[in-house]
């Protein structure tokens, strides 16, 4: 039987509950989601494709009726035929099967009843996943949501949780196991996974806490919950409302505050969601399996539900670089993982020398322990005492001496160098074990990569008249082979995380193993080694932190590894259509994509270029990019362990096209004034999408929207180690050593400076990839600010893609701006140098001028309660940078140093934690193991406090203050603090251990209580309000005494009396009180503090003296936690006099101090108002300021100028005490005396007045008639307009519609034969009531009955219809006519045109023409003269028209 264990404290202070965690595990599998279906439908197709030939001869014995049947029913193939074409490819048939395809097999069955079960060969039919309980939402029902996880949740105190049982001297499974019978039945079978529960609920008051919340002074009821699962049975209830509900279901029941505080989103190894609990077991959480859907669409969701609960700035974002650039297959990734796999060969030949060192020293020490022990009787054997050679009082002492003190030495020395002997096994277990499956993976993915190679070459080299049937299959079997090196290279690049991991944690072991024994503190200390002994018990310290965080990384590592897989595969699939492949049906104009979502605007991958070799044309593979108006190439060099590049070539400078007259699919053409460049895509997809890129910058640099200057022009490498060595024709005419001619002479001598070298000896930094010219990428990261396309420089740094700035990417980025020779002032120390180039290499951010590196440290930092990252940390002047590079993941971190109001630091054994406050409310964690937190907490609030200043302090200046912090640490004594006081601003200190627990005492013997009340604030908050920097609380309760905060002046928190307790000074401002002209002192001093949870802290106020009675006051706070949100404040109250006199006016001494404290309160109330109900602690830093605090005592007043007693005066102290009692007498009595004035006037003028009053109250009483009616009829009116408007409002609008009818249609009826017009009265009286005769004042009234009324309605419509039509047709009726007009004046005009041209024809023949035709041509020129006239007109009346 297991129970909780709880601490002897707390023991008794609430209930205890067993709650029930019962599920049901789902029935069946998960339905799959498009991807998988294809995918296994894929992989089914394929393994009939490659299957072997069916053998019919083994099963149907030739000759039978059995064959003959078999082959009756089978489909027959199409045998190759010669001189015939076959559009789908030749048949390749053997054995009655074509091997092209996948072989369908029909088996002869025979007619079977379907409901026989015993029939084995009867069809199968599928049960459905869907219940009836899914269909009709029956959430009681444990048939429902087969292929979920359900739990059960009861409903208690209208609120939906798990079901929760009391304790009756029992376990807490044996209760809630049988608070379930009681609650469902005994039908129902369980298994309780475990008899330790899994996690704990705790209330408080009936509200929910944090399960680290406890409290002595409430009754906290917890509940425990225990997990099981249903075996079998049925729930039965018992008169209880129940639901079994999923995962997201509920979320839906559970209370915000239930639900919300316990449900995060975390994936565990096989990537499948989870509902997380809080815990107190193992990595502090409970994982409770649930798949419900695909992991990439789960995590998505809860990620961003989560993000809508927390602040964003909480999270971190990590990078996979390493997978990124595996599955990319970049040439990064293929440098990296050769200059690796070098390294770790040099460091399996170190392991191998380290073992073979350890076990000479295991074997050496065996033989010292011998000396040692045989030392002693050989100095001074036994034949010495009874020799008579030997002197026994001189020469025998010194050789006894002589042996005891070499023993002593010799054991000393085997207890130096004796360490663990487990650590030979585990450098064994690493070298023959993951050593060796490292190799092993190595030579696969070698093996895998030539294949890869090799394929992807022969696939490229097919040419475009090969069958479109056969390139499509030689594209499924490339991506075979290239899902294969992809799960290669993601598998070798993982196992190198691993194994790069391990090796740092062996050697780690080794080093400790040799400081763990019990080693003399005085040796260490005379050897001068205890430091070294320090370091490495903290460094292994960080390893057992990072290697329990380090599970958790390599989950992270293998979820990630199988999503980059899946998205990779998914991708990189080819497609099925056979167009995808036909070159034929491309031209120079459906090359681009055209309206398709998502094109980018740059592109990088492999491609193959087209170049010659000895005269011989050849195809290379390379990889390619076009960003910011840029075309640049990337190769692999010589030995293949670094990244070089081409010249960069604007694209100002190319034209492209595309290239159909080449050998090869797929190909397009660059072409500059030097050289033509001619690549290949792998699909038509890519071809499309490169030519579409190109396309989009040409328009981006003709629009100018990309005009640097580099876009016409060609940029070399930086240096002659970044160039490409290739030897082909294009790679050599595509690298140049022409232009930039500033950048090469600056590293002309670069190699040879002092810099240089110390940067090949000095960086100590993991790169987030790794080649051998990382180095060199760093330098010159360092010297020039980052560029924003991708090149030589970043490639070996951050990868192919240049991920790095995917961190920062709203930062600007220039192209190539060259620094100064002078990179460093002299004063600069050489570290901070190399640590700056560090800095600047891997943060790609634009670093101003003068912002330098003052301080870089090996931290861990926590920016959540989840995440723990390891790396280091870098503080310039303004920021606070974090680099994070831990197996594989990569994380760049930056903080304004502006942002931070307060920095705490807590030492621990192994670790110093630095917490940093920020303004906008986020608090995240600093663990520092190697250097002194105070040291580093003391340097960042320097620079704080630096941002703060209107002038910032020098370079110099700082590095000099960081300097005095070094040499001052661990001195109790600081000569830098007098001078300035805001030199060195810290926190208090840390918390002693043996104040952890909370501190309850009462001072009611000894002092009086003046002030007890409960605030709705933690208590570091109130702690602040009273003693912070900004704020003046305190003294305003010293009574008889004037103090004015706003001219108050203080010292700084300094060591006290009695450590650990701080103590200060607070000189106000006196009032009229006091008759000296000296200052007044009151000293304030921290007593006891344990963070958040309890304060105590007192005030000496100065000596008073009144009438010879000397006195002062003792006044002590106390501030203790009720609960997370809630604090108790107290304040005491000790008078110390010299006279008994002073007994006669204590009560009047305590009222005095009370009105006092009442008047803090409701200063301190507005005040805690104003910070709001979140982020309280960090708003009250903010607001009321830290507390400061220097290493020696301020003196800002000089003693002469201090009071050592202050006299109050008499008659001031009488006018203080009374004064409010004056100002009272003397209100009361002006307002009696204006009473009395005015009731004597009125008696005087009652007898004359009395008619004015009457008539006043007449005209008064009419006028409120009158007012009143006209209230009343406006109201009637405002209700009566409202209301009209309100259903005028509410009325269907009218659709005006204009109708035409005709006049002459009472003669149309008129004149039919038996209806006289004029005689007939019939007629008469229909054409009085007809709408026909009426319209449109029309009433359809004088109808006998309801069915020809409602006729008459029908005709009516009917009638307005036939008008509103009759309008269109007349309407559209003159459009015709219009438009028809206009054909004939165009025609007209058209005709004119052409006979006036005719004309002018004939005007220019005109001098040709003999004189016997004159007189015809004087008529014609008469005819061109009017058709001249005419088609004046003609546009005469056009412009008026216009």
């Amino acid at each position: 039987m297991i129970v909780p264990r709880l601490s002897a404290r707390y023991m008794s202070s609430g209930p205890i509950k067993s709650s029930l965690m019962l599920s049901r595990i789902p029935i069946v599998t998960r339905a799959l989601n498009p991807f998988e279906k294809e995918y296994f439908n894929y992989q089914a197709e394929l393994e009939r494709r490659l299957m072997r030939t069916f053998p019919q001869y083994y099963y149907f014995k030739k000759g039978t009726l059995a064959e003959r049947k078999f082959l009756d029913i089978q489909n027959g193939v199409i045998s190759k035929q010669p001189n015939v074409w076959y559009p789908k490819g030749i048949p390749d048939v053997k054995h009655g099967r074509d091997r092209r395809l996948k072989q369908n097999i029909l088996i002869p069955s025979e007619e079977a009843n379907k409901n026989d079960e015993k029939n084995l060969s009867r069809p199968i039919e599928v049960n459905a996943r869907v219940t009836e309980a899914d269909k009709t939402n029956n959430m009681s029902s444990l048939n429902r949501k087969l292929s979920h996880t359900l739990y059960l949740i009861v409903k208690e105190k209208d609120q939906w949780k798990f079901p929760s049982f009391n304790l009756e001297s029992q376990p807490l499974h044996t209760a809630a196991e049988k608070g379930l019978v009681d609650l469902g039945g005994n039908q129902i079978k369980i298994w309780t996974v475990s008899n330790t529960p899994a996690a704990v609920i705790k209330y408080c008051e009936g509200e929910l806490v944090a399960p680290t919340y406890e409290s002595p002074d409430e009754r906290i009821e917890r509940h425990y919950i225990i997990k099981s699962h249903i075996v079998a049975g049925s729930f039965q209830p018992m008169n209880i409302e129940y639901k079994w509900v999923t995962n997201d279901e509920a979320a839906s029941f559970f209370d915000v505050s239930y639900f919300q505080q316990w449900f995060q989103s975390k994936d565990s190894d096989n990537n499948p969601p989870v509902l997380i609990i809080r815990t107190y077991k193992s990595h502090d959480l409970l994982e409770t399996l649930i798949s419900e859907e695909s992991p990439l669409a789960k995590e998505n969701r809860l990620f961003k539900k989560r993000m809508s609960l927390e602040s964003e700035e909480m999270f971190v974002k990590l990078i996979s670089v390493g997978f990124k650039e595996a599955s990319l297959d970049s040439p990064t990734f293929r440098a990296s993982v050769n200059f690796t796999n070098q390294q770790i060969q040099q460091v399996e030949a170190w392991l191998n020398g380290i073992y073979t060192a350890l076990t000479l020293i295991q074997n050496g020490m065996g033989k010292v322990e011998q000396v040692a022990n045989g030392i002693e009787m050989l100095i001074v054997p036994d034949v010495v005492s009874t020799s008579g050679v030997i002197n026994n009082d001189y020469t025998q002492t010194a050789m006894i001496s002589t042996g005891e003190g070499l023993k002593k030495i010799f054991l000393e020395y085997s207890r130096l160098l004796h360490f663990d002997t487990r650590i030979l096994k585990l450098v064994e277990n690493l070298v023959k074990n993951e050593l060796n499956s490292y190799k092993i993976q190595r030579m696969q993915f070698e093996t895998i990569q030539l294949r890869y190679d090799k394929v992807s070459s022969l696939h490229h080299k097919m040419e475009k008249t090969k069958p479109l049937e056969q390139i499509r299959e030689e594209s499924y079997q490339l991506y075979e082979v290239r899902k294969q090196y992809l799960e290669s290279s993601l598998e070798l690049y993982y196992r190198m995380a691993r194994l790069t991991n391990s090796i740092n944690f062996t050697l780690i072991e080794i080093a400790n193993s040799f400081w763990s024994g019990n080693l003399n503190p005085d040796m260490l200390q005379l050897l001068g080694i205890a430091k070294v002994q320090m370091s490495v018990k903290r460094i292994y310290g960080w390893k057992t932190q990072v290697e329990q965080s380090s599970n958790d990384m390599i989950r992270n590592i293998q979820r990630t590894k199988a999503q980059t897989e899946m998205m990779m595969t998914a991708s990189m699939k080819p497609p099925s259509r056979l167009t995808d492949y036909d070159c034929s049906l491309l031209s120079y104009s459906n090359v681009f994509l055209e309206d398709e979502p998502g094109i980018r605007t740059e592109k990088h991958g492999w491609l193959y270029m087209k170049t010659s070799s000895q005269n011989k044309i050849e195809w290379v593979r390379r990889w390619v990019f076009v960003k910011d108006g840029l075309f640049g190439i990337f190769s692999l060099s010589d030995d293949k362990l670094s990244v070089q590049e081409t010249n960069k070539i604007g694209l100002g400078l190319i034209n492209f096209k595309f290239a159909p007259g080449e050998e090869r699919r797929f190909c397009f053409e660059l072409k500059t004034l030097r050289v033509s460049i001619t690549l290949q895509a792998e699909t038509l997809l890519e071809l499309k999408t490169w030519m579409t890129v190109l396309k989009i910058q040409k328009e981006r640099i003709l629009n100018k929207e990309l005009n640097h200057c580099f876009v016409k022009c060609e940029l070399p490498p930086p240096m002659a180690d970044f160039a490409s060595h290739m030897s082909t024709y294009v790679d050599t005419e595509l690298t140049s050593t022409k232009g930039l001619e500033h950048i090469k002479s600056f590293y002309k001598g670069l190699p040879c400076s002092s810099l240089y070298q110390r940067i090949h000896k000095g960086v100590f930094i993991n790169t987030p990839v790794t080649t051998s010219l990382s180095v060199e990428s760093i330098l010159f990261q360092a010297l020039f600010s980052p560029p924003s396309f991708p090149n030589a420089v970043t490639a070996n740094i951050w990868g192919s893609v240049n991920w790095g700035m995917y961190f920062f990417p709203e930062m600007k980025r220039e192209i190539y701006p060259v620094s100064k020779k002078e990179f460093y002032p002299s004063s600069y120390p050489v570290d901070l140098q190399l640590a700056d180039i560090e800095l600047k290499s891997l943060f790609e951010v634009v670093f101003a001028s003068d912002e330098k590196t003052m301080l870089t440290m090996k931290c861990n930092w926590i920016p959540n309660s989840e995440q723990e990252l390891y790396g280091r940390s870098f503080l310039t002047q303004e920021h606070i940078y974090f680099y994070m590079n831990h197996m594989g993941f990569v994380s760049l971190i930056r903080k304004k140093l502006a942002d931070l109001i307060n920095i705490e630091c807590d030492s621990k054994e192994d670790c110093d934690i630095l917490k940093l406050y920020y303004s906008s409310g986020y608090v995240s964690k600093i663990k520092i193991f190697l250097d002194s937190g105070m040291a580093v907490q003391k340097k960042m609030s320097l620079l704080i406090l630096n941002q703060r200043r209107q002038v910032p302090r020098s370079l110099q200046s700082l590095l000099s203050d960081f300097n005095n912090i070094d040499e001052l640490k661990g001195q109790e004594q600081a000569e830098l603090a007098t001078q300035r006081r805001d030199t060195i601003p810290s926190i208090v200190h840390s918390i002693p251990t043996s104040m952890e627990a909370p501190i309850t005492i009462d001072y009611q013997k000894d002092f009086h209580l003046i002030w007890d009340k409960v605030y709705d604030s933690p208590p570091k908050v109130l702690f602040h309000a009273f003693l912070g920097d900004n704020v003046d609380m305190l003294h305003k309760v010293v009574p008889l005494v004037e103090t004015s905060g706003s001219e108050t002046a203080r010292t700084s928190w300094h060591a006290g009396r009695k450590p650990p307790g701080l103590e200060r000074k607070v000189y106000p401002f006196i009032g009229i009180t006091s008759i000296s002209s000296k200052k007044l002192e009151f000293t304030q001093v921290i007593e006891h503090m344990v963070n958040n949870r309890y304060y105590e802290f007192y005030q000496i106020d100065q000596t008073l003296s009144i009438g010879g009675i000397f006195f002062s006051t003792e006044t002590r706070v106390t501030i203790q936690m009720v609960s997370s949100k809630r604090s108790r404040l107290k304040i005491y109250l000790r008078p110390i006099f010299n006279s008994p006199k002073f007994n006669l006016f204590r009560p009047l001494y305590y009222s005095l101090f009370r009105s006092r404290v009442t008047k803090l309160d409701r200063e301190l109330q507005v005040m805690l108002k104003q910070l709001g109900a979140s982020n309280e602690i960090v708003k009250a830093l903010h607001s009321f300021g830290p507390i400061s605090q220097t290493e020696q005592k301020e003196q800002l007043i000089p003693p002469g100028q201090l009071a050592e007693v202050v006299e109050i005066r008499g008659a001031v102290l009488f006018l203080f005490l009374t004064k409010k009692s004056l100002i009272k007498a003397l209100k009361f009595s002006f307002g009696v005396l204006s009473n009395i004035r005015l009731i004597i006037a009125s008696a005087l003028s009652i007898v004359t007045a009395n008619h004015v009053i009457l008539f006043c109250l007449s005209l008064s009483l009419i006028l409120n008639l009158l007012l009143m009616g006209q209230t009343v009829s406006s109201y009637y009116t405002f209700h009566k307009t409202s209301t009209l408007l309100s259903n005028y409002m509410k009325e269907t609008p009218y659709l005006l519609q204009r109708s035409i009818q005709l006049t002459d249609i009472k003669d149309q009826i008129s004149s039919r034969t038996y209806i006289n017009s004029t005689s007939d009265l019939v007629y008469q009286q229909f054409m009085n009531t007809s709408f026909l005769f009426n319209f449109p004042n029309v009433q359809l009234q004088d109808y006998s009955d309801i069915e020809t009324s409602q006729s008459a309605k029908i005709l009516k419509q009917s009638f307005d219809n036939i008008g509103i039509r009759r309008n269109y047709l007349l309407v559209q009726l003159r459009i015709l006519n219009h438009a028809e007009l206009q054909i004939a004046e165009a025609e007209w005009r058209n005709w004119l045109v052409s006979e006036s041209r005719r004309c002018n024809q004939v005007r220019r023949l005109d001098r040709d023409i003999t004189d016997g035709v004159q007189e015809t041509i004087s008529s014609i020129m008469s005819y061109c003269q009017q058709c001249s006239d005419h088609l004046e007109q003609v546009y005469a009346q056009s412009e008026k028209l216009l």
